[in-house]
């Protein structure tokens, strides 16, 4: 076991979301820890979220993985392309999972699965200034302050890393799965 609790053996796992995901997708979203860290604060709904579902399952400018931990679901990380090859990341986990090292390994995994799959030159997130443990998840990754910003949020980005470059801490040094 590792100083978190998280066993150091397991598998931590990147797959599609499909729709089949839907209703675990929702109940992420509505925890009141998430939805307090959203920019939308409110419930959402089966029909409205159903609604979304299937519109970022259908874009390609959206990618949407599910993480999971030992074969269990424990969060999803969403890619949007926000202009050229800029996209912004969502991450959230589910409440029984936090707190257990499991955020930065699968914000560096997502970030990895993006850089592979795309031609994507920059990440960017928005982090509520109040929400210390997702900045450090962040920073962890390698995500540092970029300026600017949503009122009451921090932007934080991180670039392409050079492949020749010896060290490079948005790049993760563990094995990480990805299914297609």
């Amino acid at each position: 076991m590792s100083p978190l609790g998280v066993p150091v053996n397991q598998e931590l796992r990147l797959r599609p979301a499909v729709e089949a995901d839907a209703q675990l997708l929702r109940a992420w979203r509505n925890d009141p820890e998430t939805q307090a860290a959203s920019r939308n604060t409110d419930v959402v709904g089966p029909e409205e979220h159903g609604a979304w579902l299937e519109r970022v399952l259908a874009d390609p400018d959206r990618r949407l993985l599910i993480v999971e931990f030992d074969d269990e679901p424990v969060g999803q990380i969403r890619f949007d392309r926000t202009r050229g090859y800029s996209y912004e990341v969502s991450l959230s986990l589910d409440p029984a999972w936090r707190g257990r090292g499991l955020g930065t390994r699968a914000l560096r995994g997502g970030c990895d699965w993006l850089w592979m799959h795309t031609h994507a030159v920059g990440i960017k997130a928005e982090v509520r200034k109040r929400n210390e443990a997702s900045k450090a998840v962040f920073l962890s990754a390698g995500f540092r302050p970029a300026g600017g910003g949503e009122a009451g949020f921090l932007r934080l980005a991180l670039q392409r890393p050079e492949p020749w470059a010896p060290e490079n801490p948005g790049r993760t040094t563990e094995e990480i799965t990805f299914t297609e």
